[in-house]
């Protein structure tokens, strides 16, 4: 029992030397080394790496290949695929190269996440805590595996938050040019990033006040990006004949107004159109049928005629489409969890990750109340506000344009809710002391009538 007991407080006390030490390198030697073994134990008993999106990702491959742009996926993660497909001709080569790839740019971004979660967090062992939440949760590193965006999306947002870091500590240009450089790969790897410009530009036009020449600079940078994505748009118009970055939010308008019954035909011109959506229509499917029809009439139809469509089916249906909205909230809420997707090819090991999340009723719950924490605490406050309206943005996005695979969508945002939970966690430790300091002073100052301010 005697060497039991060593045995652990050894093992205790060598984690405390890496969690104390000064030196970021040891302290991820722990978090890396578990971080690997656990993913490795994913790699070989979790969910199959091809899963919902993959196949269309490596067809939007084919399409840049050939000089066209894809009306489903934005380039940036099917040009990634394409190289891979280059470089490696075996199909399994290909997937384990991804993979592998996924996971290398994964790991870098541990380091990334460290120096970020000390920016916000002060208390060492609360930052190792969130950092090893990030590199070894299985809801996080199944993602590494997956052959879809949210790997890249949550690996890209933790570079766009350590950018953003470097340049509040240092002011160098090199890092307002890299912020915006990540808002426009984030874009181009997922469409649903497009709310990242107004929360940047109004960053920029923030630190414009202060730092004229930097913030200039990065001014300038997003007004850039503004254009490049104008210019994508315009570049899909032409082809597609819908100013717009893909068709994903039109697919999901469709499954919603499809689900609740709303879709209108009388205003289609087509006639072969309106008589074989029609017919379509009859009958209620699932939604991964109603995804493959979309696809099938904007293919065959286009996707100005299919587009206009489904703006004239919510103009029309206005207060039933909300009624039905607001319902499908409810549903989704009580069903998704933080990092979580049905869609994972089955394995017994999927309901062990499912049970290791979030439900999203505590998510609203805890995004509540962190408000109250930012304000009772002395958080670094603007920063901190900073990452908040990413997350709310986020989540309001996907709120409004999803009709489902809420826990899936979310993953790149969860970096950020782990930050601020950090930064609860340091709320709730620092309260009692104060409280503590309070009364001890309250008790010593007795007849002199002294009070301390905090």
């Amino acid at each position: 029992m005697k060497k039991n007991s060593n045995f652990v407080f050894s093992k205790y006390n060598k984690f405390s030397y890496y969690i104390n030490s000064n030196a970021l390198e040891r302290k991820l030697i722990p978090i890396y080394s578990f971080s690997a073994l656990i993913f490795l134990l994913i790699f070989v008993f979790g969910p199959s790496p091809t899963a919902g999106d993959t196949d269309t990702n490596f067809s939007a491959g084919l399409n840049l290949a050939n000089g066209m742009l894809d009306a489903l996926r934005t380039p940036l993660y099917p040009s990634i695929l394409n190289f891979f497909k280059l470089i490696l001709s075996n199909n399994v080569a290909i997937k384990l190269g991804v993979i592998i790839f996924q996971y290398i740019i994964f790991f870098i971004s541990i380091f990334c996440f460290y120096y970020v979660s000390e920016f916000f967090i002060k208390h060492k062992k609360i930052v190792f805590f969130v950092v090893m939440c990030y590199a070894c949760h299985p809801a996080i590193l199944v993602w590494q595996k997956i052959i879809m965006t949210e790997s890249l999306a949550l690996s890209g947002v933790v570079f766009f938050l350590y950018f953003i870091v470097r340049f509040l500590v240092t002011k160098k240009t090199i890092y307002s040019l890299m912020i915006n450089l990540f808002v426009f790969l984030l874009i181009m790897l997922r469409p649903g990033f497009v709310f990242l410009i107004p929360i940047v530009l109004f960053f920029w036009l923030y630190f414009i006040l202060k730092y004229k020449k930097n913030s200039l600079l990065g001014l300038s940078g997003i007004i850039v990006v503004i254009i490049l994505v104008i210019g994508y748009s315009g570049i899909f118009q032409k082809q597609y004949g819908v100013y717009s970055l893909s068709t994903v939010s039109d697919i999901n308008q469709y499954i919603m107004l499809r689900d609740a019954g709303l879709l209108e035909t009388n205003n289609i011109e087509n006639p072969e159109f309106k008589k074989e959506l029609s017919i379509t229509i009859q009958k209620k499917k699932s939604d991964s049928d109603y995804f493959d029809e979309y696809i099938y009439f904007y293919s065959k139809y286009g996707f100005a005629a299919s587009n206009k469509f489904i703006h004239e089916s919510i103009k029309g249906n206005l207060s039933e489409y909300v009624t039905y909205n607001l319902n499908r909230f409810i549903k989704e809420t009580i069903n998704s969890r933080i990092g979580f997707w049905e869609g994972f090819n089955y394995n017994k090991y999927n309901h062990f990750i499912k049970v290791l999340c979030c439900p999203f009723i505590l998510l609203y719950i805890f995004l509540i109340l962190y408000i109250y924490s930012l304000f009772k605490n002395n958080f670094t406050f603007k920063s901190s506000l900073f990452i908040y309206s990413i997350a709310i943005s986020s989540i309001f996005v996907l709120i409004v344009g999803a009709p489902n695979a809420w826990g899936r969508l979310i993953v790149p945002t969860i970096p950020i809710l782990l930050i601020m939970f950090g930064q609860c966690l340091e709320y709730l430790r620092l309260r009692p002391k104060k409280v503590d300091l309070v009364k001890a002073n309250n008790e010593l100052s007795g007849s002199t009538n002294t009070t301390i301010k905090f």
